[in-house]
């Protein structure tokens, strides 16, 4: 019992402090191709700072101009969005995509359909990256 009190404590400073990998988020970003360059919208200025100081950074502007939203608290908008969670995903058509953190590592995944049926290509060497649609149904994997 001790052991694993101990355990906890020294790993829970590795989840409280984990963050996401700014560099792979940035890299998947840029990696959505489209017919024009994308604008992204988040309403959290720490996580666009971040971004913004990579060198080739993604595109933020404005609620109203933007594209994509990254991590959207309203879910109620016709924008193609870029969930927090694999559940919202899940939940969510409008959801191109997730990006989060599980056991501490960053995590980003897309859905190949709904890629395609906005218009969207993930660049080739961002392949693993995507993910069926028929993959969120957990009753895929029984067959």
């Amino acid at each position: 019992m001790k052991s694993k009190i101990i355990s906890l404590f020294l790993l829970l400073p590795l989840f409280i402090w984990a963050e996401l990998d700014v560099h792979r988020v940035n890299q998947a970003l840029l990696g959505l191709k489209s017919s024009k360059p994308l604008k992204f919208f988040n309403d959290n200025p720490l996580f666009v700072n971040k971004l913004e100081r990579t060198k080739s950074s993604v595109m933020f502007t404005t609620l109203k101009e933007a594209d994509i939203l990254l991590f959207p608290k309203l879910k109620k908008s016709n924008k193609m969005m870029i969930a927090k969670s694999y559940s919202e995903l899940k939940k969510n058509k409008k959801n191109i995509g997730a990006i989060y953190i599980k056991k501490g590592r960053t995590h980003i995944v897309f859905i190949e359909e709904r890629l395609k049926n906005r218009g969207l290509k993930l660049s080739a060497t961002l392949n693993k990256y995507l993910i069926k649609e028929s993959y969120l149904n957990p009753l895929y994997f029984i067959n």
